[in-house]
């Protein structure tokens, strides 16, 4: 009865509430339940819910242990529908924060001081971005936590360390649109 009544949402509404509809599916009884179509279909429907849909059960399938298999159905299920372009945008997402994640922590692993970056530091991080630009990842993808954003390739030149409890570490990739506009993207390096 509940989920007749989220079928009356709009897009924007179903994306508002996404996150915790998501995280509910751990209460259904059964892996194939109401909600878990409602949100698959309504994936399906529109590229944007599916894109947040995507990176929602990604990050309960790492976090939740105990509910990873319900997840993963899920998943396969919305990756077997969304189509092949969809596919390749999350390849090439999932490639490239994955090799982002694998510098931070290597930095983190390399850094003394818990609060503080050194020169050394800053300088290995600009040397394994460069490393990385030219390993062959992605020329250009989606952005995780907005999909009408492209990126491409990162400005390494423009790091900038901040002192923090966790040292956030921010460069600007490229913006792929009409003119190239750099933005900030903010990668948390928690140290030690």
């Amino acid at each position: 009865m509940a989920v007749r009544k989220l079928e009356t949402l709009g897009d924007d509404d179903v994306l508002r509430y996404l996150l915790q509809l998501v995280q509910a599916v751990k209460f259904e009884p059964y892996h194939d339940s109401a909600l878990a179509r409602f949100l698959l279909k309504r994936a399906l429907r529109s590229k944007r819910i599916g894109h947040f849909l995507f990176w929602f059960l990604r990050s309960e399938i790492a976090q939740s242990m105990h509910y990873q298999q319900r997840y993963a159905v899920l998943l396969e299920a919305y990756l077997r529908g969304c189509g092949e372009d969809m596919l390749q945008d999350f390849r090439r997402q999932v490639e490239m924060t994955e090799a982002l994640q694998k510098v931070t922590r290597e930095i983190k692993a390399m850094s003394a001081e818990k609060y503080d970056v050194s020169a050394q530091v800053v300088f290995q991080l600009r040397q394994k971005l460069e490393n990385l630009q030219t390993s062959g990842l992605p020329e250009s993808f989606r952005v995780p936590y907005d999909p009408g954003l492209r990126a491409g390739a990162l400005v390494v030149s423009g790091i900038i360390p901040i002192h923090l409890y966790s040292t956030p570490l921010l460069f600007p990739p490229r913006l792929f649109s009409l003119v190239s506009i750099p933005f900030l993207t903010i990668i948390s390096c928690i140290l030690h």
